[in-house]
C-alpha cells in the first residue's frame, strides 16, 4: 500500500491547482469536477492506516472519514483491513491484472469518498450496516477520475461497479 501511494505522490503534487478534474458517470455525463489543489490538499493531509478494527459499514473493510473546515483546510483518515486489501487485490488477478490494479482501485476510491462530491454522497445516502451501492459506485466514478488525472490504475468492475 504505500508503495502505491509513494509511486503517485509526486504526480498528484505536480498537478497544477487550477486543473479541473471532471468526475463522469459510465455515458460520459459530467456529475461534479475537483480542481487539483482540491485533491492535493485531500492527498497530503489524509492518513492511511491498516487496522485490525472491524466497521459497521456493510463489510466493506475500511472506512474513510474528514473533509474541508470553513477555512478551507483539509483532513482526513482512510482505515483499511488487511481483509480489504487482499479483496481487491485478488480480484484484480481474477479479472487478469496485476495486483497493484487492486491496490490503486482500492487507493483511489477511499480518496473519493473524502472529496467534497464523495461528502456529498455520504450526505444523500448515510452509512448504515447495509452497504449502499448508489453511494458506493458514486465514490468509484470519483475515484476513476482521480486516478485518471494522475495515470494511476482504476478498474471499476473490482468495487462492484461505477455511476
Amino acid at each position: 500500500m504505500e508503495n502505491r501511494l509513494n509511486q503517485f505522490d509526486k504526480t498528484v503534487n505536480a498537478l497544477d491547482d487550477d486543473t479541473n478534474i471532471s468526475i463522469t458517470n459510465n455515458d460520459g455525463k459530467e456529475t461534479g469536477s475537483l480542481t487539483g489543489k482540491e485533491f492535493k490538499a485531500i492527498w497530503n493531509k489524509t492518513k492511511f492506516s491498516i487496522t485490525s478494527k472491524s466497521f459497521n459499514n456493510g463489510g466493506a473493510g475500511g472506512g474513510a472519514s474528514g473533509g474541508f473546515n470553513k477555512r478551507g483546510r483539509f483532513k482526513g483518515k482512510v482505515e483499511l483491513s488487511p481483509g480489504a486489501i487482499s479483496a481487491y487485490q485478488n480480484t484484480a488477478v481474477k479479472l487478469g491484472h496485476n495486483p497493484s490494479v487492486g491496490t490503486d482501485t482500492l487507493v483511489f476510491h477511499e480518496y473519493g469518498h473524502l472529496t467534497r462530491p464523495g461528502n456529498a454522497l455520504v450526505i444523500k445516502f448515510p452509512v448504515t450496516p447495509t452497504i449502499n451501492m448508489i453511494r458506493e459506485r458514486g465514490t468509484s466514478s470519483i475515484g476513476r477520475a482521480l486516478a485518471t488525472s494522475v495515470g494511476a490504475n482504476f478498474n471499476c468492475m473490482i468495487p462492484r461497479g461505477c455511476n
